[in-house]
């Protein structure tokens, strides 16, 4: 299932070629984190959980296991299938590029296994350039029960 991203505030001058590529990294960094978190692969799951999350967000994110992956639950599921996969990014702008992002997402999903149920994480990711790449360094996310 495609991530139907959408552009949200844009503080600062940002040109509408820059809007439509900036649209596509971000939601590869996104769609990326969720495939490795959530839904993509094989069960139980092993690798990389936090792609393009920086050294200090991903220690927090793995600290917060239970919230940020589906990692803990893997020996209990066979599949995972995403229901809805939203994003919306919001963009500081200074000299017409982009220097921060607030991606707001949902991401549905439909756990199966021992575990059947549904279940709905959201929040944000909020996002810099650093190193050749949008990283992420601090999230605010909720889960629970879709």
């Amino acid at each position: 299932m495609p991530t139907h991203t959408t552009m949200g505030v844009v503080s600062g001058k940002l040109a509408d070629d820059n809007r439509a590529r900036l649209k596509k990294k971000i939601a590869a960094v996104v769609d990326d984190w969720f495939d490795a978190a959530y839904v993509g692969g094989d069960w139980p799951r092993s690798g990389n959980t936090y792609p393009h999350f920086s050294a200090r967000a991903a220690a927090d994110a793995k600290r917060d296991g239970a919230l940020m992956s589906n990692a803990r639950l893997g020996k209990r599921l066979e599949s995972v299938e995403a229901t809805k996969r939203r994003l919306r990014i919001d963009v500081l702008a200074v000299r017409r590029h982009a220097v921060g992002v607030t991606a707001r997402f949902v991401l549905g999903m439909e756990l199966a296994g021992e575990l059947n149920r549904a279940e709905r994480v959201a929040g944000s990711l909020f996002l810099t350039w650093e190193d050749g790449g949008w990283q992420v360094f601090g999230y605010d996310v909720q889960r629970g029960k879709a």
